[in-house]
């Protein structure tokens, strides 16, 4: 067993004696058995989720849990990494001229180093090769557009010349007064500012245009000296010309007899391949700033980020203009899991926008960091939005198989969020993705997704609920369903909330599940909450269509009395 390994053996049996469990009772509480709970206890190197079951179960508050769950996932992953010892041979030690122990340290420190470094280098070319290929997407898109805004200008031009031959000749014959030379004034007005919008635009493109021509110059600069330095053949930049259809030729048609709308579809294209250039940019950056070229250390150098403190991160954030993206970028790149929440904190409480760092937190992080800062973030009532930001971005940009193993370990580690993280999939992603995390969720046992689900569906918008309701219903989780329903009964939500989130279930289309949330909060209410449930469900524009139904669901649930009781409550007012 490495010291490492020992180390973490050590750490989760001391948080099983503070608990005051026994190995039974651990296996009651986690999906594994008592010889697997003892073998991984033994001096192996547990899994990931072993650990985070262990520590969500052995700690039961929020905060001493995230605080126990990072020291736990520091000593695995040191464990994990460990190099293998090989035992030593009985009579090395008394052998004379035997090497001690630590003298081949140096040498593998060394190679530690060497290896680090060399992923450091790869890290840094996948960016600059994810750079590459931005910057030449986006060069596609502003040639097609500055080519489409000449042909646009073209044909502008043409019709300026005819409409103010057209007012001349009226002006000629008629004098100015005509409602004829009006009109046709009016029609001059309206092209030479369409022509003026053009130009604008056109304007635009060029700059985008040579932009991207000055990134994908520099990213190709980069991969050659990254590529030197690992040792590696040089590659030919591959061509620009193989692009397929990027959203600018299927303007050119049909859209130039409508040149208003040519124009705004055409701007918000370019609106687009502008947050484009600045990613890219900010790509190249981090590729530039990679400790393994010496501009940035763990330590702190010059430019380092690591070594200031939050109040001055924040000062940074705050004066950082148009560098700000890549500021957040950098942030959520370098900063360890609690200076990050520390800083996202901050922001929020004095009233700056951290949306754009917790985004980045969200796309970048790696995910072993990024369940420690959502745990961090939960317990922060301040960074509530934050918080959301961050897991709304990773369930919708990260690869499939990222969100599956987030939803996973928040089975265990965070209920709230990973019903955030399910209706976000639900409402944002293609309905292969929603089947497969689903799919995926039912190997972990559903007792426990069903208790974690019911668990954190408090607190969030009724969209979200709705979205999750929804979900469940469609993948045959009507256990799930009925699990929430009740939550919401006992959650001590006002009658005006309840009737609100009725209301969107039955307006987005959900009806069913509206009237079934009904009857599950029917369900034991007092006469009174359910008079008070049922006006307020008739005093909501929405659910007028729908108040046939509603009443239909309160009379099987006070049969045969509900008319009196209605007309008794009518009566007191």
């Amino acid at each position: 067993m490495s010291p490492e390994a020992a180390e973490l053996t050590s750490y989760l049996r001391r948080r099983i004696e503070a608990s005051g469990l026994t190995v039974r009772e651990l296996a009651e509480r986690m999906p594994y058995s008592k010889s697997k709970i003892s073998e991984s206890l033994d001096g192996r190197v547990p899994d990931q989720h072993f650990v985070r079951t262990l520590i969500r179960v052995t700690a039961p508050d929020p905060r001493t849990r995230t605080t126990c769950l990072m020291e736990a996932l520091r000593l695995l992953q040191a464990a994990t990494q460990a190099p293998a010892r090989a035992p030593a041979e009985p009579e090395a030690a008394g052998r004379p001229g035997a090497e001690a122990p630590g003298g081949a340290q140096p040498h593998l420190e060394e190679l530690v180093r060497t290896q680090q470094k060399a992923l450091e280098l790869h890290d840094a070319l996948s960016r600059a090769e994810r750079a590459r290929s931005e910057s030449q997407q986006a060069l596609a898109v502003s040639q097609q557009a500055v080519f489409l805004l000449l042909t646009m200008l073209a044909r502008l031009g043409e019709q300026v010349a005819t409409v103010r031959a057209e007012r001349d000749a009226l002006r000629a014959v008629h004098g100015g007064a005509t409602e004829g030379a009006v009109q046709a004034e009016d029609r001059l007005a309206r092209s030479e500012d369409r022509v003026r919008r053009a130009e604008t635009e056109l304007e635009r493109a060029r700059r985008d245009q040579a932009e991207a021509l000055r990134l994908l110059e520099a990213a190709n600069r980069r991969i050659f000296e990254l590529q030197h330095r690992l040792g590696q053949p040089a590659s030919e930049p591959p061509g620009g010309a193989a692009h397929g259809p990027l959203g600018v030729p299927a303007l050119v048609d049909p859209l130039l007899d409508d040149v208003d709308r040519a124009l705004d579809k055409l701007g918000g294209v370019l609106d687009g391949e502008r947050n484009r250039l600045e990613e890219v940019g900010a790509e190249l950056a981090l590729s530039a700033d990679n400790p393994a070229d010496g501009a940035e250390t763990p330590g702190g150098g010059p430019g380092s980020l690591v070594g200031r403190s939050t109040v001055e991160l924040v000062e940074l954030l705050r004066r950082s203009g148009s560098d700000r993206r890549r500021l957040a970028l950098r942030c959520a790149r370098d900063l360890g899991p609690e200076k990050l929440t520390a800083l996202v904190v901050r922001l929020e409480r004095f009233g700056h926008r951290a949306s754009d760092v917790a985004e980045q937190i969200g796309r970048r992080r790696p995910m072993t960091d990024l369940v420690i800062v959502l745990g961090l973030l939960e317990g922060e009532p301040d960074a509530a939005r934050a918080h959301a930001v961050v897991y709304e971005t990773a369930a919708r940009e990260r690869p499939m198989a990222e969100v599956i193993a987030l939803a996973r370990d928040l089975v265990t580690t965070s209920p709230h969020t990973l019903v955030g993280v399910l209706s976000t999939v639900a409402g944002s992603r293609p309905p292969q993705d929603v089947a497969v995390l689903f799919d995926s969720l039912q190997r972990t046992p559903r007792g426990t997704v069903r208790q974690a689900i019911a668990a954190g569906v408090s607190g969030h918008p009724d969209s979200a609920v709705v979205m999750l309701v929804s979900a469940l219903q469609e993948h045959g989780w009507f256990a799930e369903t009925r699990e929430v329903f009740v939550e919401l009964r006992h959650a001590r939500l006002s009658v005006a909330s309840l009737a609100g989130l009725i209301e969107t279930f039955c307006l987005g289309g959900h009806v069913g599940s509206g009237l079934a949330l009904l009857r599950s909060l029917l369900d034991g209410m007092p006469a009174g909450g359910v008079i008070r449930l049922r006006t307020a469900l008739e005093r909501r524009q929405g659910m007028r269509r729908y108040l046939p139904a509603v009443d239909q669901v309160f009379a099987e649930r006070w049969e045969p009395g509900w008319d009196r009781l209605l007309a008794k409550y009518s009566a007191q007012g």
